[in-house]
């Protein structure tokens, strides 16, 4: 899995996520969950991502959370993030 992205990456541990999530700085006081695979995103993956997303909210309240992926997702998942505002974009 490459993982040369423009942006800089930001250590999982230091939100006590396993060190295989890869995050990176998305901007100022934003934090993306770079997820790349082919596979599509099911409504237990957003459910995994969301359980991510609240402990990197419990170290760090400030931060927005988005999602970049090149993966489809689903329209339920679709759903699941725009009633947490979590914003999806593509890698």
């Amino acid at each position: 899995m490459d993982n040369s992205s423009t942006q800089p990456s930001v250590n999982p541990i230091d939100y006590d996520l396993n060190s295989r999530t890869i995050l990176e700085a998305s901007g100022k006081n934003e934090i993306s969950i770079v997820i790349n695979r082919k596979s599509r995103l099911i409504v237990a993956d957003a459910k995994k991502i969301l359980e991510k997303v609240e402990k990197i909210k419990a170290k760090a309240p400030h931060l927005k959370v988005s999602v970049k992926t090149n993966a489809p997702v689903c329209s339920k998942s679709i759903e699941i993030y725009k009633i947490n505002n979590i914003s999806i974009s593509p890698i």
